[in-house]
């Protein structure tokens, strides 16, 4: 009798053990996300930098999401569900979406301070650009400087760093900071970070529509990602690329409309925090993907030319792509008619 009593006893240990080690694991991983990107402390704002370096300050106030990133209503909605949410809240709170999107004291969100570092107390700014801010510059062309709050951690959801090393532009040496902040005349890099939600212009000429024809009763195109160093969508499963075709007819009548939406859905943990990818519809990196959309009966004869458009959309993660809950709709940066 006292030998299975033992083995009860010692498989409850091993069961213990490894609930520890798992706890263990999941806290660090916690402490990890919630660690801050960024060096801590007070900041003196982008408008002091700005006096000596206006390019830059109007480029990345007026341009970049950079200046938008904890003042966006997406990251708004975010924070407070996290706020509302009391897992997410106990597990690890506002500190998790300030880890990147910049300190919680200030709403410059990625301003200056967050990618440069914090001028050293009592030290004169020249001297501080002597000894810290331009010495810092080489690390910070790096894409793994990037990569710090574009990748999160141990999952695939938010890869694009690990896509980019994987990726034809890394083999070629071409950096994120290549694309993103690309050098004018006289050597300074662009500081709007050519981002999507505020310039989707960026993306003109790298993403199109091509091959378009009608055999009916399917139309025919190709969707192209030109882009060489990541899919698009890039990021997580917030934004999306979407599709969207009007067939019409001789008058310029709607004869028919379909949309097609292109990016990563995820499974949600708290009912807010995406952890594993469960699908991902997005463009790969110099993909060309041929679609076929098929057409009611009722359209046959009917349809004289498309309306092909594409432009992006931002979404809550927990929404899984829903476009009636998007946030933000871009303008279209691609557009064609096409006669058929």
């Amino acid at each position: 009798m006292k030998k299975p009593a033992r083995i009860a006893t010692r498989v409850a240990w091993a069961a213990v053990v490894v609930l520890v080690g798992a706890g263990v694991l999941v806290y660090g991983a916690m402490k990890a996300v919630m660690a801050p990107r960024y060096e801590p402390g007070a900041q003196v704002g982008a408008a002091f930098c700005g006096t000596c370096h206006p390019d830059q300050y109007r480029a990345w106030s007026l341009r970049s999401r950079h200046a938008l990133a904890t003042r966006g209503d997406t990251f708004l909605d975010w924070r407070q569900k996290v706020r509302d949410n009391r897992v997410l809240n106990v597990m690890m709170g506002e500190r998790m979406c300030h880890a990147c999107h910049g300190p919680a004291s200030s709403t410059e969100g990625v301003s200056c301070e967050v990618c440069h570092g914090r001028a050293p107390e009592g030290m004169a700014i020249a001297e501080a650009h002597r000894t810290k801010f331009t010495p810092g510059l080489a690390r910070m062309r790096e894409a793994a400087f990037c990569g710090k709050c574009h990748e999160m951690p141990g999952t695939d959801v938010m890869s694009v760093y690990t896509e980019w090393r994987a990726s034809d532009a890394a083999a070629q040496g071409i950096t994120c900071q290549d694309c993103h902040m690309k050098r004018g005349a006289d050597g300074a890099a662009d500081h709007g970070f050519d981002s999507a939600v505020r310039d989707v212009s960026i993306y003109a000429g790298y993403v199109a529509v091509t091959d378009v024809s009608l055999d009916f009763p399917e139309l025919h195109l190709t969707t192209e990602n030109r882009v060489t160093g990541h899919a698009v969508p890039a990021e997580g499963p917030t934004r999306y690329l979407v599709l969207r075709v009007d067939l019409l007819d001789g008058d310029g009548g709607m004869v028919f409309s379909t949309v097609r939406a292109f990016g990563k859905k995820a499974r949600i943990m708290a009912g807010l925090m995406p952890w594993k990818l469960t699908g991902d519809t997005g463009l790969k990196s110099g993909e060309r993907r041929p679609l076929a959309i098929d057409l009611p009966e009722s359209t046959r004869g009917r349809v004289s030319r498309a309306v092909i458009a594409l432009r992006f959309y931002e979404i809550a993660a927990e929404h899984n792509g829903d476009l009636d809950r998007a946030h933000w709709i871009s303008e279209p940066f691609f557009r064609a008619e096409v006669p058929l």
